[in-house]
């Protein structure tokens, strides 16, 4: 029916749900490891970041990604996206004062499969 307003698409819903899903288990990964949460879902000038953690002296900004696979989580981060969580960095690092900067990747595969892949993204300088 032309002009009948509809709700959310049901894949997009489901879609944002496993999302803040996936951000959970990383933020108790990262909990658990003695890493102290900074924030959730920050937003830059340059896009959202989806965890920040400080581990060990290093600011971390987090990336989740959940597949069918750890590989298609992995290969998900865009170039484009790659390049704005590099932009991002710099801006959180003067935010948060941090003179060390490292961007993560937490890929995940339900039900078991994850991995934490360090300096997903090199810095820029």
């Amino acid at each position: 029916m032309k002009g009948v307003l509809q709700g959310p698409d049901p894949e997009r819903v489901r879609a944002e749900r496993l999302g803040r899903w996936g951000e959970r288990v990383a933020l108790m990964v990262f909990a658990l490891r003695g890493a102290r949460i900074l924030d959730r879902r920050a937003r830059t000038p340059f896009g959202e970041v989806d965890v920040v953690v400080r581990e060990a002296g290093v600011l971390v900004l987090v990336e989740v990604k959940l597949r069918r696979t750890l590989e298609d989580a992995k290969a998900a981060v865009s170039h484009e996206q790659r390049g704005r969580l590099a932009l991002a960095a710099r801006h959180l690092a003067q935010v948060h004062r941090a003179e060390r900067v490292r961007i993560d990747l937490v890929a995940l595969a339900p039900p078991h499969r994850w991995a934490r892949i360090r300096d997903f993204v090199p810095p820029q300088r």
